[in-house]
């Protein structure tokens, strides 16, 4: 069934990319900042992002080579379930390219370098939904790839380092809801579904940049909350009938509450209360088979 689309509130994927010094950790804290709550941070880059400790207060986890995918996946789970309202990922480009990242992993497989591709994709496409599915606020920096190019500043030559895309699989900017690419302190709307950055546009982040990104992302309709374990059983007992049960399926209420990560489990309920209604059915029509049978002995 089809309904109405609208945009639910959300939790912010970001994405930081920019070559060395361009100030990507310290953008990422700021906007951390202007949303609020509690910061945890992944720290691929040898401890420098406490070096700005002192922009605000945040937890830290020192993650060191091999930078594998289950590496991040696990620190993003430890999070979550430490109650962190935001993961910071310092950076997110190691587990691509870095010591013990996907790309190393691949190199050091034995057998063809491309069905391997089979083995490894699954376990980046774990990394991946970690940051889609968390119930966090996630804001990743990415190193960019760099070529340096002689610019003249105020009648003066001088060497500007460029960034030349994110170093990490391509196409993983379309997984995020804005990317913002770093240029010596600015940032640019490269990639942004929230509308609030223009591509071309440059300007410098502060903590107003995360206030704003909050407002977007509160500005959304309120989304029902997932079905609990004992309420779904509690709303599936009160069908008294297959016909009652498969209208209350196709309800936009049940269905607007349906996530899509829960719907193997719902379903599976669904099923199950289907086949207790189909077995009651068939019992109750024995019975009455039964009794007619009982019935007509009497009389006969």
């Amino acid at each position: 069934m089809f309904v109405k689309a609208e945009r639910k509130k959300a939790k912010l994927r970001l994405g930081l990319d920019g070559p060395s010094g361009s100030g990507k950790s310290m953008g990422a804290l700021l906007i951390a900042k202007g949303i609020g709550g509690k910061v945890a941070a992944i720290d691929t880059e040898e401890g420098s992002l406490s070096l700005y400790s002192d922009l605000l207060d945040f937890d830290v986890s020192e993650l060191r080579p091999p930078f594998t995918p289950e590496s991040y996946v696990k620190r993003i789970h430890e999070a979550e379930a430490a109650g962190y309202d935001i993961i910071i990922i310092d950076s997110a480009s190691h587990e691509w390219m870095g010591q013990g990242g996907v790309l190393d992993i691949h190199d050091n497989m034995p057998g063809n370098s491309y069905t391997n591709w089979a083995k490894v994709n699954p376990r980046h496409n774990e990394f991946i939904e970690a940051i889609l599915r968390s119930k966090c606020h996630i804001i990743c920096t990415l190193r960019s790839k760099q070529k340096h190019e002689m610019v003249e500043v105020n009648g003066k030559k001088e060497v500007k380092k460029l960034g030349m895309g994110a170093q990490q699989r391509e196409g993983v900017e379309y997984e995020l809801t804005t990317v913002l690419s770093l240029d010596s302190g600015r940032a640019n709307g490269s990639k942004d579904r929230t509308k609030l950055f223009r591509d071309g546009d440059w300007f410098v982040i502060t903590e107003d940049t995360g206030k704003m990104i909050l407002d977007w992302l509160n500005s959304g309709k309120e989304e029902p909350l997932p079905f609990a374990p004992d309420e779904l059983a509690g709303i599936l007992a009160g069908a008294n009938s297959v016909d009652d049960l498969g209208a209350l399926y196709k309800s936009a209420e049940f269905q607007g509450r349906m996530k899509a990560s829960d719907v193997a489990v719902v379903n599976g309920a669904v099923a199950a209360r289907k086949a207790a209604l189909v077995e009651r059915e068939r019992a109750t029509h024995i019975d009455e088979i039964t009794a007619d049978a009982i019935e007509e002995s009497r009389n006969g």
